[in-house]
């Protein structure tokens, strides 16, 4: 947009031009708004999986780890205890939140009706492929009939 202002400013283009150009960046923006979407797209999988070991594992031997170290018996003081009790909680808060993001980040739209399948498009263009690549080999051009074509000035119209 900013380009088709400026060679508007410059007077290359003149405001239909301009205007037709606008409408074709809008047209090719909203193209590409309707085909990005996250339905069917592989999952973040070092993202869920990696926050799932740190639900399982990690935090567990966390948690242990700081009741340790809070103190025994009558080493232990109830500050210390309720501090790392919070970092504890804190921490389990973050990881399973961050844990639900990413799970919804695999689907954020839902089950609608309207999403993008992209598994559909691929396997229409395997099979879209497959047909193209067991089709038969269309014959040789005759050369006569080429340059003749390229020699007429209104060459016929493809249909």
């Amino acid at each position: 947009e900013k380009d088709v202002a400026k060679l508007q400013k410059s007077n290359k283009i003149d405001s239909y031009e301009a205007l037709f150009l606008h409408n074709k960046i809008l047209d090719f923006r909203a193209a590409i708004d309707g085909i990005y979407d996250f339905c069917d797209q592989p999952t973040h999988y070092f993202y869920i999986h990696f926050l799932c070991l740190l639900s399982a594992l990690y935090l567990p031997l966390f948690a242990v780890d700081t009741a340790y170290s809070a103190g025994w018996g009558a080493n232990s003081d109830l500050k210390i205890e309720l501090l790392n009790g919070l970092i504890v909680v804190l921490q389990c808060i973050f990881v399973v939140g961050l844990r639900l993001m990413g799970q919804i980040l695999v689907d954020p739209f839902g089950d609608d009706l309207e999403d993008l399948s992209v598994i559909t498009y691929v396997l229409g263009t395997i099979q879209n492929s497959k047909i193209i690549l067991s089709s038969r080999t269309q014959p040789d051009v005759d050369e006569n009939q080429e340059s003749e074509l390229m020699t007429t000035r209104n060459p016929p119209a493809i249909c």
